[in-house]
């Protein structure tokens, strides 16, 4: 478990790749936080470098995607991913999500199966890499602009058998596909109606939303009082 000798008590979140870098970290530099600082400078790199990629091949214009990675590579914030060590779990994620999509577009069979490869990596980084099927799909469409194409159902089974794949190990592992208690200091919304739950859910991408385009007010972790519930 992610928070093993943390939250002995609660299961659930799983990110081996992740926890292997912080070990190999640990092997070089111990506890000292320069060499954990760097990798996560260097992945940031690379997550940049693929960004750019990525906007070249949706747009075709190299300039938009140079523009593009460079605003999101210094964006504020993405401070706490880049900066803060635990944020490597995003950065491993977002750098093989972002690999896979490119490997998925480079179309050739064994770049294919090193797509889906990237993915089930990503998964092992952290689990909101399970939207690179649906991210796919969609570039897929804004390539053929055609809901139904013959390699939109390609997809769906690689992708659906992979995720089955990662399901059947996370259970293997953890004996559970969810985090078996997630509590209010995690996710204040937890605490709330249903009804009240998805109102504030909103509220809350509209708050994100809004950071990518005035990122001022900025937090070290929104969680647990960080954000203000309707």
């Amino acid at each position: 478990d992610y928070w093993y000798g943390y939250h002995g008590d609660r299961a659930g979140l799983y990110r081996p790749l992740t926890v292997l870098t912080f070990a190999l970290n640990h092997a070089v530099g111990g506890r000292h936080p320069s060499t954990y600082h760097l990798v996560n400078a260097l992945l940031h790199g690379l997550v940049v470098f693929l960004v750019c990629r990525l906007v070249d091949r949706v747009s075709g214009e190299r300039m938009l995607a140079l523009m593009s990675a460079l605003i999101f590579a210094v964006h504020p914030a993405l401070t706490e991913t880049v900066a803060g060590l635990v944020g490597r779990a995003d950065l491993l994620a977002t750098l093989f999500a972002l690999l896979s999509i490119e490997l998925h577009f480079r179309c050739h069979p064994r770049f294919s199966w090193g797509a889906v490869i990237s993915f089930l990596a990503a998964l092992m980084c952290k689990e909101n890499a399970i939207v690179v099927p649906t991210l796919i799909l969609l570039f897929n469409y804004q390539q053929y602009r055609a809901f139904f194409h013959r390699s939109h159902l390609t997809i769906c089974l690689r992708y659906g058998l992979s995720t089955l794949v990662y399901l059947a190990w996370r259970w293997h592992v953890l004996g559970a596909f969810m985090v078996a208690d997630i509590s209010e200091l995690d996710n204040p919304l937890v605490s709330l109606e249903s009804e009240l739950r998805v109102l504030n859910a909103a509220i809350v991408l509209g708050h994100y939303l809004r950071l990518l385009v005035i990122p001022v007010v900025l937090s070290a972790d929104y969680s647990y009082a960080a954000l203000q519930l309707a």
